[in-house]
């Protein structure tokens, strides 16, 4: 079997072990730059699978030597994300998923740093390419990437990389948002046949059924390391984000928010007396203008302490990670690591006026 791109180079595909992939090379022998290929064959309703093939021939029009390894399972980008990086013959990965893979390669990445040694540490420059393809997408709308497989797949080729913020709660990885309480569950308790069939209506459906169930957390938070930004208060949701959508809803985290700057956006729901308070909070959240709401609490943070009080009577504070479930972690130190990844979103493409 093999694929033919428009630059009349032949790729065979060769099985390999440990990890598991498939490897495309040119059989003229001439040395071309390695492309590594992670992608999710469930996300997006399994829009990706026919798609593939086209996908790799940008890859190979663009130059590069192309292995490709699809995930099975949670974690297994991680894992793959991390030898990739490790090698020095691999000279940018490109991941297809949706925000959870995305989460599962930059950890992966970033962990390869780590181990590569503290005289190493900031060095990898590893460009990451991202062809979004799960049901909502916020980080790819945020980075401005094309939705169409192909046209995202010739841009994470052969486009330049922006320096972005990650996000470290607890020393777990985030890309984009970490929170906390209402309806923060539903992303990654919507089962993944459900959103293969229904997209992102799969989560407002989900999110309807949770409306009666919400809870308040009686909290401490410190912002900044700065004892004159505490505040102990209820809270019925929370989170740390830096994307201009969260949950499909475009300026959930504020209008300003900048990808390169250090600084997360820390948006916390204080508990509602009565509907309309709650219907208010609604509406900012909506129109994007949570500034204007006195029950929301909006800071800028390049660091955040998070405390579940005893007195709330509640025990578990569950946590959801770029949309997938993140653990019970009651009281949590979250840290911004400035400008730690590489995203390809910029094209290098001349355009004739």
């Amino acid at each position: 079997m093999s694929f033919r791109s428009d630059r009349a180079f032949c790729f065979h595909l060769v099985e390999c072990r440990k990890p598991l992939f498939i490897k495309y090379r040119c059989k003229r022998g001439v040395y071309m730059k390695k492309l590594a290929f992670i992608f999710n064959p469930h996300a997006g309703r399994e829009r990706l699978r026919p798609k593939v093939g086209d996908v790799i021939v940008e890859f190979a029009n663009a130059g590069y030597e192309v292995i490709t390894a699809p995930t099975a399972k949670r974690g297994d980008a991680v894992e793959l994300a991390e030898n990739f990086s490790m090698r020095a013959d691999i000279d940018r990965i490109v991941c297809a998923g949706g925000d959870g893979t995305l989460d599962e390669v930059v950890t992966g990445v970033l962990s390869a740093e780590k181990k590569l040694g503290e005289s190493f540490a900031g060095k990898l420059d590893m460009p990451i390419g991202y062809i979004p393809c799960g049901s909502t997408n916020d980080f790819g709308n945020t980075l401005k990437l094309p939705l169409d497989f192909v046209s995202a797949a010739k841009l994470a080729a052969s486009g330049e990389a922006s320096p972005c913020d990650v996000g470290y709660i607890n020393d777990k990885v985030f890309v984009y948002t970490a929170a906390f309480g209402a309806f923060t569950e539903v992303s990654y308790d919507t089962p993944q046949q459900f959103k293969n069939v229904f997209g992102h209506m799969a989560y407002l459906v989900n999110a309807m059924g949770k409306f009666s169930t919400i809870k308040n957390y009686r909290m401490r938070v410190k912002c900044n390391n700065d004892e004159k930004q505490v505040y102990v208060d209820d809270f019925l949701l929370g989170m740390i984000a830096n994307s201009d959508s969260v949950g499909g809803i475009k300026g959930l985290a504020g209008k300003d928010v900048q990808l390169d700057d250090g600084l997360f956006e820390l948006v916390m729901v204080r508990k509602h007396t009565n509907l309309n308070e709650l219907t208010d909070t609604a509406n900012a959240f909506l129109a994007g203008d949570i500034l204007s709401s006195p029950s929301i609490l909006v800071k800028k943070v390049k660091c955040v302490d998070i405390e579940l009080l005893d007195e709330t009577g509640l025990e578990e504070l569950n946590w959801s990670l770029d949309g997938e479930f993140g653990g019970n972690m009651p009281k949590v130190h979250v840290e911004i690591s400035k400008q730690a990844v590489n995203y390809v979103n910029k094209s290098t493409e001349i355009v004739e006026e």
